[in-house]
């Protein structure tokens, strides 16, 4: 893939790693750049199932690098459009494929916002989080389109305004976080979510990912409209055919390992 980031396809997991430790994985031109190609690569990639992303060094990302003063997260705009850090996490909550966050150590500000995208992220007891931006004279605005959708905003509130740094357990009960577990077993703890996505249909994992970016906009009985057309076009469809058919037979479905 590059210097910054890593990408390797095994056992039907795409795994996405940031390899800057020496900057603490911040956000440069380069990383972003290579990091919203990886993205772009594993969601349609067609031996990938799942995304795993993860980091190396003691820090998962320490956001935006303020020596080519955030050229990173706000420069040019990406492969889609967009911002590199706009497009990177369009594609993490967008992206037809589950999103499982290795988080190994602390992340902070823009680098919070890629672990608050993951569908999925499990981290380690003795890391540590901080929405920095208040500190640096910034604010933390394409970040709160993430924690909106997660239902984090509010929750957030007080650590957005004071900067403050929060542990493990406290980024859990603000929904950032699924899991925190010892730094032994961390592998094991993704591995079990990987296994656990690895037992669900491909297509029906992406229309339920699409369920949390259309219903919440949309009026009630729009939303009931909606949900009862792709209800049914899932019911009519090879995967549910074959889900359905599966239990009624007493056997795995074709896509469980």
């Amino acid at each position: 893939m590059g210097e910054s980031v890593e990408y390797e396809v095994k056992g039907g997991v795409a795994w996405i790693t940031l390899n800057r430790p020496d900057n603490h994985n911040a956000m440069t031109a380069s990383l972003t750049g290579e990091l919203d190609e990886a993205f772009e690569l594993a969601n349609g990639d067609a031996d990938a199932r799942i995304i795993v992303f993860g980091a190396r060094g003691r820090t998962f990302c320490a956001g935006a690098d303020l020596k080519s003063r955030g050229k990173g997260a706000i420069g040019a705009p990406g492969r889609h459009g967009a911002s590199p850090y706009v497009s990177i996490l369009t594609q993490i909550m967008e992206g037809a494929k589950p999103v499982v966050g290795r988080i190994q150590g602390s992340a902070f500000a823009g680098g919070l916002g890629l672990v608050a995208a993951c569908d999925v992220a499990v981290t380690v007891e003795t890391a540590r989080f901080a929405y920095t931006e208040v500190r640096l004279g910034l604010a933390p605005w394409m970040l709160s389109v993430v924690l909106q959708r997660k239902g984090a905003l509010q929750l957030s509130a007080p650590y957005l305004l004071n900067g403050e740094k929060f542990d493990a357990q406290q980024a859990r009960a603000m929904n950032l976080i699924a899991r925190v577990v010892p730094e032994s077993g961390l592998d094991r703890a993704v591995q079990e979510e990987v296994e656990r996505f690895l037992l669900c249909a491909p297509n029906a994992l992406f229309e339920t990912k699409r369920i949390f970016r259309t219903v919440p906009g949309m009026p009630m009985h729009e939303a009931f409209t909606f949900a009862e057309k792709a209800s049914r076009a899932l019911f009519e469809g090879e995967e549910g055919q074959e889900g359905m058919t599966a239990f009624k037979e007493k056997r795995k479905p074709r896509w469980a390992p």
